[in-house]
């Protein structure tokens, strides 16, 4: 399979009733929170953090958690986290550089 035809494929993720989620559909739940003032967060699960979930939620016998959504509303005085500015072109030179 060719680069591109990765980027291309679209994968599909189940909620838990069994409903498919795109990724376009999480993006869109992202940006409608993110409009409404509400922070999101993706978060990977780590050790057996997965299966300690899958259990408090009664998730059917073969279910997998690859990523929790956190959705709600930041903190008084929470920080928040800001997209570092890179400009590719510098980047790019200084990697080149190095080599």
């Amino acid at each position: 399979m060719k680069f591109y035809e990765v980027l291309e494929r679209r994968r599909t993720m189940r909620d838990m009733s069994g409903r498919e989620v795109s990724e376009e559909k999480l993006e869109r739940i992202i940006a409608a929170a993110t409009v409404e003032g509400l922070v999101t967060a993706l978060h990977v699960p780590i050790e057996d953090e997965a299966e300690y979930v899958k259990r408090k939620v009664n998730a059917p016998a073969g279910y997998e958690l690859p990523c929790f959504l956190a959705i709600g509303y930041p903190a008084d005085g929470a920080h928040v986290c800001v997209q570092k500015e890179i400009d590719p072109m510098t980047r790019i030179q200084s990697v080149c550089s190095l080599s």
